[in-house]
């Protein structure tokens, strides 16, 4: 055994000083509560509150999370679908959806119509490339 194992196996963590089941007094317990934590019955303890992103000139927001999405079809979503095609190279569709902006449907539709249409064809990786005579 390690030294840092056999060390973690025999030190104990310290006491949990929001636990009511240890020898706290009922004064500690409200000094505690003042603190801005709330006693807690049985060994639970609070979870700690998500830090908030910062206001600042230049901060740039979790695209991940704050992603907004055109979910409506409009008449010319093919085109602009075959325009990111040409520019970005093969790309599925959903790559295509964060590309444009649009939802998963509003892609998947105009990536449809292009397919039936013979505009483009799926390539060996699943990727919509354009056929030769749109590139």
């Amino acid at each position: 055994m390690t030294r840092w194992l056999a060390a973690a196996k025999t030190t104990l963590p310290p006491p949990d000083k929001i636990d009511r089941n240890d020898k706290n007094t009922p004064e500690q317990i409200k000094s505690i509560s003042s603190e801005g934590v709330a006693p807690l019955s049985g060994k639970r303890r609070p979870e700690a509150a998500a830090p908030k992103p910062a206001t600042v000139a230049g901060f740039k927001p979790d695209l991940r999370r704050d992603l907004k999405l055109d979910p409506v079809p409009q008449p010319g979503d093919p085109e602009a679908y075959a325009e990111a095609l040409r520019v970005h190279g093969p790309m599925s569709y959903g790559m295509a959806m964060r590309v444009l902006g649009w939802g998963a449907t509003r892609a998947g539709q105009a990536e449809t119509t292009l397919r039936a249409a013979g505009c483009i064809t799926l390539n060996n990786h699943g990727r919509a490339v354009l056929t030769g005579a749109q590139s």
